[in-house]
């Protein structure tokens, strides 16, 4: 998962990068013509249509089905995986069933799906798991707000930044006329995808980095260290007036951000029962989408008319974070 999202984040601008040379069409199937645009669209369902593929081959997890009541499929997927390993079964060493001994009883009514959604869901409000899934999902709102709500206009502020040595928020205001026109043609389109390149290319180290920290730190630490140094970036995007300096903190304003939902999502794991993972997962990520949704209203109102207020704004919800990463289990 961590290095998942990279990889995207580089595959889609290098593929749009090879393909905009070829603005014409090139062939003909089925009586539709097929430009750069149309073989950019299914070069992107690829890695989605091999994700299917691969999720079809996926066991399920053993302890979640032995947690469920299905013995008999949690031993399969451990033979199998058993099989995978050591290339024999798990009857070869005379273990020929698993159970689960602390699992708790299982309700023998059936229940419908939303008395199950809201049994799975309650416990998440409850002590003592409220304050530690409260603490995750504020983080994890946190770092989507300023991750993702700034990478989806990162091409917009690269095609209105210019060569000129200005502040973001005075070239913002410098091109205020061009936004919103969108009749305008992209200038330097092949530039802006270099620049969404290196912002892949970015997060993967930061990934990298995380991995490595990963051996000899804690959770909570690496948190501190990426969200503060992603703060400090925001904070020197209101002096910056250079171009590669600015196109630089933007990146690792973004990325240090965004390299942390993996880990985060981690550690509410850790913290969280088996029984109520998947539902917490579920419901930090709801809470996390809605604030990438304010996000980007907040960009696509305010980045102009209050551009300094909407900039400091991601600056201060970073600095919430790593405040609030201060309070998680050590």
């Amino acid at each position: 998962m961590c290095y998942a999202f990279p990889i995207a984040a580089i595959y889609l601008p290098f593929a749009a990068y090879l393909l905009a040379p070829l603005d014409r069409i090139m062939f003909t199937l089925y009586k539709l013509n097929w430009r750069a645009w149309r073989l950019s669209m299914f070069i992107n369902l690829i890695p989605g249509i091999l994700s299917i593929i691969i999720l079809v081959f996926l066991p399920e997890s053993a302890k979640f089905l032995l947690f469920v009541g299905k013995d008999k499929l949690a031993y399969e997927t451990v033979d199998r995986l058993y099989k995978l390993k050591r290339k024999r079964d798990l009857a070869s060493i005379g273990i020929t069933a698993i159970n689960d001994p602390d699992s708790p009883v299982k309700l023998k009514e059936k229940s419908n799906c939303c008395i199950e959604i809201w049994r799975d869901t309650v416990p998440l409000f409850k002590r003592p798991y409220v304050a530690n899934f409260m603490i995750c999902s504020i983080i994890l709102c946190g770092i989507l707000f300023v991750g993702t709500g700034i990478s989806l206009w990162f091409m917009e502020l690269r095609q209105l930044m210019g060569n000129t040595h200005m502040t973001v928020c005075q070239m913002l205001q410098e091109n205020k006329s061009d936004i919103g026109n969108t009749k305008h043609d992209c200038p330097s389109r092949t530039s802006i995808l270099i620049d969404c390149i290196f912002l892949g290319g970015t997060f993967l180290s930061c990934c990298i980095l995380l991995s490595l920290f990963l051996l000899f730190m804690q959770h909570y630490q690496i948190l501190f260290l990426f969200t503060t140094i992603a703060t400090v970036c925001g904070l020197c995007l209101n002096f910056l007036s250079s171009q590669v300096p600015i196109l630089v903190a933007t990146a690792l304003f973004t990325t240090m951000c965004t390299s942390c939902i993996p880990l985060i999502s981690s550690v509410l794991l850790d913290l969280m029962p088996t029984h109520i993972r998947g539902m917490a997962i579920s419901m930090a990520f709801l809470f996390a989408r809605l604030a990438v949704i304010l996000a980007n209203i907040l960009l696509g109102f305010c980045m102009v008319s209050s551009c300094l207020l909407t900039f400091n704004i991601f600056v201060a919800v970073t600095l919430m974070v790593v405040i609030l990463t201060c309070l998680l289990p050590k």
